[in-house]
């Protein structure tokens, strides 16, 4: 297995940081702010780009009681006066989506996303679900979930309403590839897939600067999960090839991520985040050296004590790297007792 890349070989331009609630001017027009979560990852950065007479906004914080406080906040102190014109959504997580209604019937403006997002926070928020939950049900116990009812609740939404504000009314595709003006700047959507599908990734080659989302994250490794709904896909094969795509932006590139420091050192950056889930498929073909199902190898891959989200999370996680083991004929899956079993070949 490769040497670890070190952490030190990120550059952190900034290296205060943003206070909560506040704006720090990162490039003539580029602003960096920062709010408050309320559950693990503590903040999370959305951006403010000058837009001629008004501005353009990048993801929007989850519709919960300090989010809002916040904003209130920074509306009065930092938008001089103009108001938001336009807001983008990286992806369909609530921290990203939670507040884009709400701003956006403050504003009457539109919000911009990919068309998998728009389709996802509809399906999310939207009701005649329970026809999907059986199957749902059915997908967990079949991998060794004795009571599915919490994968269940989150695959479908059933806390979501409380943290995203709603179905934008008035919603604008992007598509992978396309470019648009934000004030004088020119950026290029690239759409990235394993962290959330259709995630929305900017560039601006001008500037050199990428407005990562989740996708590229400075010190953690963003979720990669598989769910029932998407039994079929790849999701940490499709991480690795939007890593490949973003591989192909310069090495000075800007990352301004969504949770963490602004930092440069995109390239090495890609190899640690490779390196991580190298080891971690390295743990799960390990401990397929029996038989086991995804239930079971999660507890091995995380046996501490986890909130509800978080084991959720780190099921979905395991369920990923095994998908990946299995495609690569890493592991074979058989049936035992109407569960799936997986083990090395």
């Amino acid at each position: 297995m490769d040497t670890p890349i070190p952490f030190a070989e990120l550059v952190y331009p900034y290296p205060g940081g943003v206070p909560p609630a506040a704006a720090t001017e990162l490039h003539e027009g580029i602003f960096w702010m920062n709010l408050p979560l309320p559950f693990a990852m503590g903040q999370i950065n959305v951006w403010l780009l000058a837009d001629g007479d008004g501005w353009t906004l990048i993801d929007t914080a989850p519709a919960v009681p300090e989010c809002k406080t916040a904003w209130e906040t920074l509306l009065k102190a930092h938008l001089r006066g103009r108001p938001i014109t336009r807001i983008i959504v990286t992806h369909h997580h609530p921290d990203h989506v939670g507040l884009a209604r709400w701003l956006a019937d403050r504003f009457a403006c539109e919000v911009w996303m990919s068309g998998e997002t728009a389709d996802k926070v509809a399906f999310l928020l939207g009701d005649g679900k329970a026809p999907f939950e059986a199957a749902m049900s059915g997908f967990y116990r079949r991998h060794g979930v004795d009571d599915p009812r919490l994968h269940v609740e989150f695959e479908s939404g059933g806390k979501y309403c409380r943290v995203v504000s709603g179905v934008p009314d008035r919603v604008r595709v992007m598509d992978d590839g396309e470019t648009f003006a934000i004030g004088a700047r020119s950026w290029r959507v690239i759409l990235c897939n394993g962290h959330a599908r259709g995630h929305a990734a900017l560039y601006c080659e001008g500037s050199g600067i990428l407005i990562s989302g989740d996708q590229i994250l400075p010190k953690i490794t963003c979720n990669i999960s598989l769910m029932s709904l998407e039994a079929e896909s790849n999701p940490l094969a499709e991480y690795y090839a939007s890593l490949d795509r973003l591989r192909q932006l310069p090495e000075a590139t800007l990352v301004l991520p969504s949770h963490g420091r602004v930092f440069q050192g995109l390239h090495p950056r890609i190899r640690q985040i490779e390196h991580d889930h190298a080891e971690r498929l390295a743990e799960v073909e390990a401990f397929c050296s029996e038989p086991r199902h995804a239930a079971a190898i999660s507890r091995l891959l995380f046996p501490q004590q986890l909130n509800d989200l978080n084991r959720v999370l780190a099921f979905g996680e395991t369920l990923a790297h095994v998908h990946y083991l299995e495609r690569a004929g890493r592991v074979k899956a058989a049936i035992s007792n109407g569960q799936l079993m997986y083990s090395r070949p």
